[in-house]
C-alpha cells in the first residue's frame, strides 16, 4: 500500500497505519463533522474532536483532504488547516433525483457538478477513484456488514449496532439526528443500508462508462457489485 496512492476515510488517522501508509487522499463525507459540535452527544463530539486532534498532530506529509462544499468556512476546516501539510478540496454533494440518462448523470459526476449520494463515505470514495481516472481501484476493509451488526434492544426497543472497525468495537445506539435526540427506526436504518448497497451498482456502471476497474479486495464483504480480488503481499 505504501507503493500506491491510497484514500482513507473517517477515523483512519487514529490508527498507527495512518503514519505508516501516509495516504495521498483523505475523505470526510459525513455532514456531522462540519456542524455545531457543542450541540452533539458526548460520543459524537468526541468523534469529531479526536479526528481533528489526530490528523493535525500526525500529518507530516502533503495530503489532500476532500470534503463536501458546504464545509467551507466551518470550524472544522479552520482547525485542520492549522497544519500546512493538509490541502483541502471540495466536492459537490448534490443529491438529485431526475430524469437524466445515465450518460448525462455520469458526465455531471465527471465535472463535479454533482456526486453520488453519500449514503456511506465509501460510496463517495469509489466515485472519487473513478472521477480521478485511476485505472484500477481496490477496496480494502469494506466489510459493509451493517445488517449482521444491527440489533433491537429487547427491553427498550432501541435500535443499535455493534460498531466494528480495525481500531475497536463498541455498542452504539442509532439516532436519526446528529444531536442524538430522535431514535432511529429499524425500517429506516434498513432503508439506508439498502441505498448504500444499491449505490455501488450505479458506481459499477459509472466505472464501466469511464473505463475504470473497481475490485473488492476486502477479506470479507457484503458488497456484491464489484469483482473480487486478493491483495498480493
Amino acid at each position: 500500500m505504501k507503493k500506491h496512492d491510497c484514500m482513507v476515510v473517517n477515523q483512519f488517522c487514529k490508527s498507527d497505519y495512518y503514519v505508516e501508509i501516509k495516504p495521498r487522499y483523505y475523505l470526510i463525507a459525513d455532514p456531522a463533522y462540519f456542524g455545531d459540535v457543542e450541540k452533539y452527544t458526548d460520543r459524537l463530539k468526541d468523534v469529531v474532536e479526536s479526528f481533528i486532534n489526530n490528523i493535525v498532530s500526525k500529518t507530516t506529509w502533503d495530503i489532500n483532504l476532500i470534503v463536501p462544499s458546504f464545509a467551507k468556512g466551518s470550524s472544522f476546516i479552520n482547525k485542520v488547516c492549522e497544519n500546512s501539510f493538509i490541502h483541502v478540496y471540495y466536492f459537490s454533494p448534490v443529491d438529485v433525483v431526475c430524469s437524466q440518462s445515465s450518460q448525462d448523470k455520469y458526465k455531471a459526476w465527471d465535472q463535479n457538478l454533482m456526486a453520488p449520494p453519500a449514503q456511506t463515505c465509501l460510496n463517495t470514495c469509489v466515485w472519487l477513484g473513478i472521477f480521478l481516472r485511476y485505472r484500477d481501484v481496490y477496496l480494502i476493509g469494506a466489510d459493509t456488514t451493517w445488517i449482521e451488526q444491527l440489533h433491537v434492544d429487547q427491553d427498550t426497543n432501541e435500535v443499535y449496532t455493534i460498531d466494528t472497525h480495525f481500531y475497536g468495537e463498541k455498542k452504539v445506539v442509532l439516532y436519526a439526528d446528529d444531536e442524538g435526540k430522535i431514535p432511529q427506526k429499524l425500517h429506516d436504518e434498513l432503508g439506508c443500508i439498502s441505498r448504500a448497497l444499491s449505490q455501488y451498482w450505479d458506481l459499477k456502471y459509472y466505472a464501466d462508462y469511464a473505463g475504470v476497474k473497481v475490485y473488492n479486495a476486502s477479506k470479507y464483504s457484503l458488497i456484491d457489485a464489484f469483482d473480487r480480488a486478493k491483495v498480493i503481499k
